[in-house]
């Protein structure tokens, strides 16, 4: 049997599940086919046998129903972006634009290698960039045809040792073909802002190259993934609507409302994070007892989610300095240090004056944190109570600035449940406005480009 088979790889979760369990390898691959949907082990080994590609099994050992899939997982898009950026560079630079990005991109095949645990994908790639009106017009996208190897290793997907090559390019010359690329295929703002400072790479002990060692988080979600995933409706992606066309997108949570690193890691992982584990808490708590014990952490995570969508619709303050360098500046990988051992202080020390990534960083995170403790101020009295629907069911807006800027505070926290300010659910209830339909379309005001629809 190959190595990388599904099963194989099963066997192998199993064994790492029973150490960490303490329980025999038998019980460890009970359990886990349990989890995966079958009614004991010996199911999954013969389904395993007789349909490997199996929706189950593919979950269980790829973390996708279809290798397709792939492509949207992990940090994938993100070191796609890195190889296109260097294999093209030149071809970039006889347009009279830059800072090209992925638009959208079509998985055309999937192969995958169970000797080398390998998965070759076809796809197409439009690699663009909003025109540049100053300058006379050249081009400014590339339609791409390429091959990328993809190889999955500690639960992860990342691009494999052949990584990617391109097998067909064609420059965008013509206005015609410049109107068939539009916004509202773009990957849910992780592309609007100008370029972000990409994570240091270095050489282990065996002189292989290590991507991210520091673990930097690069895609930051304006909207948490697991918000996001109560409006999957069972399964894999959003529907997600543009606003101005009506167009429906399909994306998976984790490729949907990010920006590419535009706060700093100790907003990204201590106050953003903490500020979402207690909102999951109280919903915990909500589920159990049918009330919110702690309307201030409700709050809290509203007036967050307000405060990253306004600053994920501003530009990246990435500006050159007016002042004279100094003399002595830590290096990328100094910075980087910095910002993982801050993550949890209260008083930070900040040293990156001579690097306008790193300061563009701070000042958004210092933009959030004043937004965040003014905001909740403002409305530190809200008591939240739940509101359900068994008819029309909700949508989530990709911004909740207008409902906070007005006060009507609601949010949406699945397709059948949204959390009110008490006064608010009093209100509407007095002028006949309580219903699923008046909530909707405060929603639908409030979102400024996309909005999720339910399922």
């Amino acid at each position: 049997m190959s190595d990388f088979s599904p099963l194989s790889i099963f066997k192998s979760q199993a064994k790492q599940h029973g150490r960490q369990h303490d329980m025999k390898l038998s019980a460890a691959q009970e359990s886990l086919a349990r989890q995966a949907g079958f009614e004991e082990y010996h199911e999954l080994v013969v389904v395993a046998q007789r349909t490997p590609t199996d929706a189950r099994l593919m979950l269980a050992a790829f973390g996708v129903r279809d290798f397709k899939d792939a492509i949207h997982e992990d940090d994938v898009f993100s070191e796609l972006d890195q190889e296109l950026e260097q294999a093209l560079s030149r071809a970039m630079a006889e347009t009279n634009t830059s800072q090209f990005s992925i638009s959208d991109s079509k998985v055309e095949s999937a192969a995958y290698n169970e000797a080398t645990g390998a998965l070759t994908l076809g796809i197409s790639i439009p690699y663009e960039r909003q025109q540049d009106p100053e300058r006379v017009y050249y081009g400014r996208a590339f339609f791409l045809q390429a091959v990328t190897e993809l190889i999955r290793r500690d639960g992860k997907w990342s691009l494999g040792k052949d990584g990617f090559s391109i097998t067909s390019s064609e420059s965008d010359i013509a206005a015609n073909r410049r109107a068939l690329i539009t916004n509202e295929t773009r990957n849910m703002y992780q592309k609007d802002h100008s370029p972000h400072e990409k994570p240091i790479e270095k050489l282990n002990e065996d002189g292989k190259r290590v991507k991210n060692p520091n673990e930097i988080t690069v895609n930051q979600h304006v909207i948490p993934q697991a918000h996001l995933k109560q409006w999957l409706g069972g399964e894999d992606l959003l529907t997600v609507i543009d606003k101005s066309s009506g167009k429906a997108l399909k994306r998976a949570p984790k490729n949907s409302f990010v920006v590419a690193r535009l706060w700093d890691q100790p907003t990204e992982q201590g106050m953003i994070k903490t500020n979402e584990d207690n909102y999951q808490q109280q919903l915990t708590l909500l589920a159990e007892t049918g009330s919110i014990a702690r309307s201030p952490w409700i709050t809290e995570y509203f007036v967050m989610l307000a405060a990253r969508a306004y600053f994920a619709a501003k530009e990246r303050p990435l500006y050159d300095s007016i002042m004279e360098p100094p003399s002595w500046a830590p290096s990328q990988a100094e910075l980087e240090e910095d910002e993982v051992e801050q993550v949890h202080d209260t008083v930070r020390i900040y040293r990156g004056a001579g690097n306008p990534h790193a300061t563009a960083r701070t000042v958004v995170s210092m933009a959030l944190t004043s937004f965040f403790i003014r905001g909740r101020v403002l409305i530190e009295d809200t008591v939240w109570v739940p509101f359900t629907t068994t008819g029309e069911k909700f949508i989530l807006p990709d911004s909740n600035v207008a409902l906070y800027e007005k006060r009507f505070l609601a949010l949406p926290v699945s397709p059948e449940l949204v959390l009110l300010d008490e006064k608010l659910l009093a209100g509407l209830q007095e002028a006949g406005q309580l219903t699923p339909e008046y909530l909707n379309k405060r929603f639908l005001e409030s979102s400024v480009r996309y909005y999720v629809a339910p399922k």
